[in-house]
């Protein structure tokens, strides 16, 4: 795979100025050359800390949840680099990816160009990197970390910490489940069928989209060892989950991650929030990430 560092743009924020920063990605998953985009929140100063923000389920990079927490990080002296997921799409504006398209995207390429970044973060000579992903960016987080552990072993080591937010903890007995009453169907007959085929089912939040095979089970048929929960067994860095009490996507991870015993895990339940933690509840996580922080 390769990089290259095409075009920067500058523009002012309220608090400092954020840096886009667009790169060809040669993706091993979907064989084309894909310019993926991020905004990179700095300020004049030379910080040594960079988060890398990924938003959730078919999300974008300016959403409320990403883009405040990436303002405030500022006052912290944490610069944000904030990316697109591209899901197979050329320079994906900031919109939730449309559901009705054919859905060639594969989860293991969104894990890449994760990675991508922090190669992007690591290049930019920061001495600390903090990961951070809402939703099912909190399970792309996680995998991407453990993805960078083996691969890249020395630059690995400039990842401190791990911050979830209302994370994806679906396993897959859940998703059988789940599928057995909406379609009538298992991950088990999907395997038998022609990944190059096509399916029309429930997917991503999408009613009856229009599914390659091979994308469809590259996001519901992870093994056990790619999923949250057992993934977070074993953390051997700090990491903090925070929760939503009114969360009605992610519901059951509260109770999951508090059975894990880890001492390397904080979890915290925002009282009164939603899964996006809309209507200020977003300052709670800020708050307890500044303690937490500093």
């Amino acid at each position: 795979m390769k990089i290259l560092l095409t075009l920067s743009l500058l523009f002012f924020t309220t608090i400092g100025f954020s840096e886009t920063n667009v790169l060809h990605l040669d993706s091993t998953y979907l064989g084309e050359n894909l310019v993926i985009n991020a905004n990179h929140y700095t300020n004049s100063g030379d910080n040594e800390t960079v988060a890398i923000s990924i938003h959730g389920t078919r999300g974008f990079k300016t959403m409320e949840v990403i883009s405040v927490l990436s303002d405030n990080l500022l006052d912290l002296n944490i610069d944000t680099i904030a990316p697109n997921i591209s899901y197979g799409v050329n320079d994906r504006v900031n919109d939730f990816l449309s559901c009705d398209m054919k859905h060639l995207h594969n989860q293991y390429a969104n894990i890449d160009e994760i990675i991508k970044w922090f190669l992007f973060a690591v290049e930019k000579d920061y001495k600390n990197i903090i990961l951070i992903g809402h939703s099912r960016g909190g399970q792309d987080i996680f995998q991407a970390y453990k993805k960078i552990l083996k691969l890249y072993p020395g630059e690995s080591k400039k990842i401190s910490t791990i911050i979830l937010l209302a994370p994806l903890a679906d396993n897959t007995d859940e998703i059988n489940n789940s599928l057995q009453k909406s379609h009538g169907i298992t991950i088990k007959e999907f395997l038998s069928k022609d990944e190059n085929a096509f399916a029309k089912i429930n997917f991503l939040n999408c009613r009856n989209a229009t599914v390659k095979i091979s994308s469809f089970l590259s996001y519901y048929n992870l093994p056990r060892h790619e999923q949250l929960i057992p993934m977070l067994k074993d953390i051997d860095i700090d990491t903090y989950v925070f929760t939503a009490s009114e969360d009605t996507f992610v519901p059951k991870t509260h109770s999951k991650v508090s059975y894990i015993r880890n001492d390397n895990i904080k979890l915290v339940q925002i009282d009164g929030a939603d899964h996006f933690f809309r209507d200020l509840f977003l300052d709670d996580v800020i708050e307890k990430l500044s303690d937490f922080i500093e």
